[in-house]
């Protein structure tokens, strides 16, 4: 099953964003979470080969999950688990879909790229991270969190045999500005970063 077409609308983002900006504004009852830290995740790969993770570039033969058309693939396996990742970056957004199906207990050692703002959405299990200078961080299934930070150490922790779901969705600089009109949140967003990195 695909979940995004090869070319997708930049208007269909643009109103999640909004949906999720409005949710901030307005909801009483809101699950988000705003840190001021990114969650571009990248696995730490010299670690993780040392814990006996073998990684490809290819989806598995065995994946039956959901597909983001036209992406990138990536796909490490161990004898504690496997990671299933896939990127779709597109002009005005980047979307990141992560699959981990944990045999054991385990943590997975990552590396946080610098980004403008992200959405980390939990989509199956409960999410729990380490990020260094923050903190633990975590999202149950339905939940989100708006990040943005420099870049930084991260660490999934998986404590249990399950399958854990998220995306990621990164906006441009320029798609943000177009909502500065009615989410002025976003002003201190895109301002110049300040000299300590979590504020």
């Amino acid at each position: 099953m695909q979940i995004a077409p090869p070319n997708l609308p930049t208007k269909n983002f643009r109103f999640l964003l909004a949906s999720i900006f409005f949710s901030l504004h307005c909801s009483s009852r809101c699950t988000a979470m705003i840190f001021i830290v990114t969650c571009s995740m990248h696995p730490d790969e010299l670690q993780l080969l040392s814990q006996g993770l073998l990684f490809s570039s290819t989806l598995p033969a065995s994946y039956r999950g959901m597909v983001l058309a036209n992406s990138m693939s990536q796909h490490a396996r161990g004898v504690n688990g496997e990671w299933v990742f896939q990127r779709l970056d597109q002009q005005d957004f980047s979307l990141r879909f992560h699959v981990f199906d944990i045999f054991r207990p385990m943590d997975f050692l990552a590396q946080q790229g610098s980004e403008i703002l992200v959405a980390l959405l939990a989509l199956k299990s409960t999410l729990h991270y380490s990020i260094q200078g923050l903190g633990s961080l975590f999202l149950r299934p339905g939940q989100f969190a708006l990040l943005q930070s420099p870049a930084t150490a991260l660490t999934a922790h998986f404590e249990q045999s399950q399958e854990y779901q998220h995306l990621e969705i990164a906006w441009s600089a320029d798609l943000l500005r177009s909502f500065l009109p009615r989410f002025p949140l976003l002003d201190s967003v895109l301002s110049p970063p300040a000299p300590h990195p979590f504020l």
